[in-house]
């Protein structure tokens, strides 16, 4: 009977790894399959798949884990899937249709994120996300090789590797790469760490994506800041990036490596004007659907609905209340900030830590970013957290 168990809990691991790797590349090979507007990926069918294979062989052991966190997520998805029923905005059908998959889709990585801290296999996931992120965007930007997938026309200046949207490269190294530090920090390589730095924050300059390097940068402090075996070499640290920073910055000048359309999105960074057109453009994009927010603040529009705005939202915040109304922002807020505040002041570990690096980073993305809908490693790290925050260990489990 242990042996069977064993196998069962094997083939579990197998299908969890193999969907949480691939789901951050949701454009990755997408199958000449659409259904009622939804692209069918490899990706999705084996994030599919493998929840499928979780819930069978846990329903042959009588046991499925569950915690409050992700009940109450639960029911905050029921709660964003009603807003359905009080659509007041004439819409495809196809666009409700795609809205609601993402969600539901949400929500098994989110699962799945739990499951791969639970049988300790997260950095195990994370390592290979970002070694194959950052394989397959070197060979794009020093071969100009780049996987021919829908879309990816529009970012012609811009590294995309595996990803749909360039932001979504830059945001989930930026968002995955504590934990990776970490791993590599504990084996005293330092040499491989900060050259391991260099090219994940060369690659996310080369997105130009500005939630992305903020990301970045305010992850990289807080871990350093918070974790102890880390702030040990917290000023060293500090002085290396800086230089990593300078030297970033004159080695793309110096061989031309980005284009000019990104180094004036760079340039952005360092204006105290707001005149600047991308700032403008989203605060234009968030004053409209605030003024669409107050004329319907309680109910929303409608799952699906902010597609008929005609551009993405490049807000979270606002994009979930615009659709599902005051109450589903209030749900996930309160989802949010608890699991910030446990992490913060409750959980002790590093574990813990790792994830609060993470939430806090995520803050500038879910500003710039065009949907979190569509970025997968913000859910499934999301699950990690409910499941730090919820278990019992209060210890490194990181350490080997």
């Amino acid at each position: 009977m242990s042996n069977l168990n064993n196998i069962s809990k094997r083939i579990i691991i197998l299908f969890i790894d193999l969907g949480l790797i691939f789901a951050p590349m949701d454009a990755w090979l997408i199958l000449p399959i659409d259904i009622v507007g939804v692209k069918i990926s490899i990706s999705r069918v084996l994030v599919l798949f493998s929840f499928f294979i979780y819930i069978t062989l846990s329903i042959k052991k009588r046991y499925i884990s569950f915690n409050s966190m992700l009940i109450l997520v639960f029911f905050w998805s029921i709660v964003y899937m009603l807003s359905i029923f009080w659509i007041d905005i004439s819409i495809e059908k196809s666009l409700i249709f795609r809205k609601l998959f993402s969600l539901i889709f949400s929500i098994l990585l989110i699962y799945l994120g739990y499951l791969s801290e639970k049988y300790d296999q997260t950095i195990r996931v994370f390592a290979i996300i970002i070694t194959i992120s950052v394989i397959v965007a070197l060979v794009e930007q020093i071969y100009g090789i780049r996987p021919q997938i829908e879309r990816q026309h529009l970012f012609l200046y811009e590294l995309t590797a595996f990803y749909i949207n360039p932001a979504h490269l830059g945001a989930t190294l930026a968002l995955l790469s504590p934990w990776i530090k970490y791993y590599i920090s504990k084996r005293n390589i330092k040499l491989i760490e900060y050259i391991l730095d260099f090219i994940i924050l060369f690659i996310i300059i080369r997105t130009g994506s500005k939630g992305a390097i903020l990301a970045f940068l305010i992850g990289l402090f807080i871990m350093l800041f918070s974790i102890k075996d880390l702030r040990k070499n917290f000023l060293l640290n500090i002085i290396i990036y800086i230089l990593i920073g300078i030297f970033l910055y004159y080695f793309i000048l110096y061989f031309t490596l980005i284009p000019d359309i990104i180094l004036n999105k760079i340039n952005l960074l360092f204006r105290t004007s707001a005149a600047s057109e991308s700032y403008i453009g989203r605060t234009e994009i968030y004053e409209v659907m605030f003024s669409y927010i107050k004329n319907r603040p309680l109910l929303g529009y409608g799952l699906g609905t902010s597609s008929y705005l005609g551009m993405s939202s490049h807000n979270f915040w606002l994009e979930i209340w615009f659709e599902g109304g005051i109450i589903n922002f209030i749900i996930f807020i309160f989802i949010y900030f608890t699991t910030l505040y446990n992490l913060l002041f409750i959980k002790t570990d590093v574990g813990s830590k790792l994830c609060l690096a993470f939430l806090i980073a995520f803050i500038p993305i879910s500003f710039t970013v065009s949907s979190i809908f569509t970025l997968w490693s913000f859910w499934i790290v999301l699950g990690v957290c409910f499941y730090r925050i919820n278990s019992k260990c209060n210890f490194d489990i990181y350490k080997n």
